[in-house]
């Protein structure tokens, strides 16, 4: 395997290249621990199962300390330092499931301080200011409003029908209101409505509305 050079680097959601020195240095010496739900666990394990890449790169070496296990649904990581870049680069590299999967790797990014805010990301349109109900701020995580926000601004809707989606897409083009239905990983439904104007972003629960 090729000795991984500082000249080595990335390119995050909004085509930025960040370099895998950056990244390790970003993690302090410390390796990157996480706990996914299942969809984004299987499209972590997909990257990871393609074993050593084009690049000659690995992002499961055990003699490093690298760990991903499946427990009651969820999937553990233990990424080391060595390790991390690689496997964002996959993230980014990623043709199946290519939106969750660059969305993901944005949410690693922002972990370690080299990612802009979703508000700031280029999308379809702008959020304008963010707001979030106190129910939303109670019951949905905070990675997981960044992760919907980002969704929302690229156009990935969540879960709403086909009549709430193709009145989306009429209002990207026309200028109305947009609507997002997401669920966090402990099946909390939450919305996300982008005003006609772009000027405001509200995420709230159902009831809240």
């Amino acid at each position: 395997m090729k000795d991984i050079e500082d000249t080595d680097f990335i390119e995050d959601g909004d085509g930025r290249k960040v370099s895998y020195d950056h990244i390790r240095q970003a993690m302090n010496g410390v390796a990157f621990a996480m706990e996914l739900a299942a969809s984004e666990g299987k499209i972590v394990e997909q990257a990871v199962n393609a074993g050593i890449d084009a690049h000659l790169e690995a992002c499961f070496c055990p003699h490093r300390g690298d760990s991903y296990q499946w427990e009651s649904g969820k999937l553990r990581c233990v990424v080391s330092v060595e390790s991390f870049p690689t496997l964002l680069r996959r993230l980014y590299e990623m043709e199946q499931d290519e939106c969750r999967a660059r969305l993901l790797a944005d949410v690693m990014l922002r972990i370690l301080g080299l990612s802009r805010p979703p508000s700031t990301r280029p999308g379809l349109f702008p959020l304008g200011a963010l707001v979030a109900t106190p129910g939303a701020l109670e019951q949905v995580p905070h990675e997981e409003r960044l992760i919907a926000l980002s969704r929302h601004a690229r156009g990935d809707w969540g879960d709403i029908d086909p009549e709430d989606r193709a009145e989306n897409e009429l209002s990207l083009r026309e200028g109305f209101r947009l609507f997002s239905v997401y669920y966090t990983e402990n099946k909390v439904k939450f919305w996300i409505i982008t005003e006609a104007d772009r000027s405001v972003t509200t995420i709230l629960l159902p009831d809240e509305y």
